[in-house]
């Protein structure tokens, strides 16, 4: 998915390696992961090639050239800089003496620690996901921090970032690994400790998609690039029905019908329940004789939300009197249960009709 910094891709955000480390600098050293032949077509793993990594420390400027396999780990030449170290990586033709510049990364000895957690009402644990109507919390946690005027920048702040993402219409998902978005808000954070959002509906409403949220420490640029931690929160619809062939108009024959259900949450029970009279707003205190339509009964357990269509032939057994009927919808999910929508058709006397469901 697309990066908490616009026009950025969030993979470049992440480091390879990064320092944990907030005291005594000057004697940290850094294990270094090298894989020459990943970020090079030249041969490195020909004899003819020297591998080289340079620490460059940029407090002092003094570099450090260490020679080094292909692939592999090694310790860093030196200890991490007060204001950090710089890592190249080379390769060196030993016949032409041409060197190659392959790749770089920057560590810093002052990497604060940024922590955030998600809570929803939906308990489902292979990620984070909510409805877009629904309330949740997101905690971000700092510490590490250096509340000293001298102190490094990298050590005194860290951005807290959060972005919006929303899915292309009609879809449930990307059309693409890097999609574009909208960066919601930055808060640069000077104090260690813990802030809570409370949100009471997602912030893509009416949109779907996806609402990403990232600490980021001071990159080798002097721009908050360095990725410390991100969490994210994927938004569903709300559920819609459609009833065609019904109205609340009065019938002598009931008409099949169909209840065309969008959008069902992917953790959802849905039914459909009858009872005389108007539809109640208290749906625990419906009349004593609703009764649920056999076989009307729709569970859903996905990771994305579903469509489905039922088509009905009758209601109930039978009439057992005129006048008005309630036909409703009721969905089920980890928030509770609520009505979709519904139809209050009138009843005439004479009519009796025998119940049958078909779903497709």
């Amino acid at each position: 998915m697309g990066s908490l910094k616009e026009g950025t891709d969030a993979g470049s955000c992440l480091p390879i390696a990064k320092s944990t480390l907030l005291h005594a600098p000057t004697i940290m050293k850094k294990v270094i992961s090298i894989s020459l032949g990943l970020v090079s077509s030249v041969a490195l793993a020909n004899p003819n090639y020297v591998n080289t990594v340079r620490q460059v420390q940029e407090d002092t400027g003094i570099e450090w050239d260490v020679t080094v396999a292909p692939f592999g780990e090694m310790l860093s030449p030196e200890g991490v800089g007060t204001l950090g170290s710089n890592y190249e990586l080379w390769t060196l033709n030993a016949q032409t003496g041409e060197p190659t510049f392959l790749d770089e990364e920057f560590v810093s000895s002052f990497t604060p620690k940024g922590e955030i957690e998600i809570i929803t009402g939906d308990p489902f644990e292979a990620h984070k996901r909510t409805r877009v109507d629904k309330p949740f919390s997101v905690t971000r946690k700092v510490k590490g921090l250096l509340n000293k005027p001298d102190a490094p920048a990298v050590a005194r702040k860290v951005s807290f970032q959060h972005a919006l993402f929303a899915f292309p219409e009609g879809l449930h998902a990307f059309e693409s690994e890097n999609p574009e978005g909208v960066l919601f808000e930055v808060e640069e954070v000077t104090k260690n400790g813990n802030r809570e959002l409370n949100f009471a509906e997602s912030n893509l409403s009416p949109n779907e998609g996806q609402e990403v949220f990232g600490i980021y420490a001071l990159g080798q640029e002097g721009e908050f690039s360095e990725l410390l931690d991100e969490q994210t929160v994927t938004v569903w619809p709300k559920a819609e029905v459609e009833f065609r062939g019904l109205d609340n108009s009065s019938y002598n024959d009931l008409p099949p019908f169909t209840i065309a259900l969008t959008d069902l949450y992917p953790d959802s029970n849905t039914f459909v329940r009858v009872y005389r009279g108007e539809a109640v707003e208290d749906l625990d205190k419906a009349p004593a004789d609703a009764a649920e339509i056999r076989d009307s009964d729709l569970i859903i357990a996905d990771v994305e939300p579903q469509d489905r269509n039922l088509t009905l032939s009758g209601l109930g057994e039978t009439f057992t009197e005129g006048g008005v009927w309630t036909i409703e919808v009721l969905h089920r999910t980890p928030w509770g249960l609520e009505r979709l929508g519904y139809r209050s058709p009138t009843v005439n006397n004479s009519m009796k009709v025998r119940a049958g469901l078909y779903s497709k």
